[in-house]
């Protein structure tokens, strides 16, 4: 909305690497009139920033679709506003745990039972902890703009950069929760359900289905 010269030197830092910015550059070369190759530049940065994240969601796609379900699953069950359906790739569970699960089921379910206690004694620290620091740092913000308001972009960047480390931190323990759960099902992982899960593992399924190995008794269906 503002000349960038006119904005704080943190939108002029940032100002580069916005797909946002060579879309305006290059609606106004559309609308005011062609100069030198301005328009073609700003097209190709915009091409090479869409190939980019695209080659970036193909490769993080599939490894990022258990936080997928789970993220689905929370939003059903919070009922606080309406997810769209997504599609994941299924892969519940890595390699490396089937492979353990199948070598020694009674090692790998005592081991995964200690390590999971450990962390159950953790997580409602980590969640309170959580809360706390958030409802801490935003007052502690807030105070602070009320007190000096010239500082308002610079106290904003920050309590941004905060809330996202926030969000991540608070994603990976519930990540790591629900992997503990999940690997516990694979006491009744066979030899036939996993080769199975292994050659389905790029089959698209509804993101709030929560893919379970089957018993051993179901190995031949």
């Amino acid at each position: 909305m503002y000349p960038l010269e006119l904005t704080d030197g943190f939108f002029q830092a940032i100002y580069p690497v916005l797909p946002f910015s060579y879309g305006i550059d290059a609606l106004r070369e559309a609308i005011g009139g062609f100069y030198g190759s301005y328009f073609v530049r700003d097209l190709a940065v915009l091409a090479a920033m869409f190939a980019s994240m695209l080659v970036l969601g193909v490769v993080l796609g599939p490894a990022m679709s258990n936080v997928t379900r789970l993220a689905a699953r929370q939003i059903r069950e919070g009922d606080l506003y309406n997810g769209e359906e997504a599609a994941v790739p299924e892969r519940p569970y890595r390699l490396s745990h089937v492979i353990s699960a199948l070598a020694d089921k009674e090692g790998f379910r005592e081991n995964l039972e200690r390590r999971y206690a450990r962390f159950n004694k953790l997580y409602p620290i980590f969640i309170r902890a959580s809360i706390a620091l958030a409802i801490g740092v935003t007052v502690a913000l807030a105070f602070m703009l009320a007190l000096d308001a010239a500082e308002k972009v610079v106290l904003l960047t920050v309590f941004v950069i905060w809330l996202v480390a926030l969000l991540v931190f608070v994603l990976v323990v519930e990540s790591l929760r629900a992997g503990f759960e999940r690997q516990l099902d694979l006491e009744h992982v066979t030899y036939e359900s996993a080769v199975g899960l292994f050659f389905g593992r790029n089959r698209l399924v509804p993101a709030d289905d929560a893919p379970e190995p089957r018993a051993e008794g179901d190995a031949d269906a």
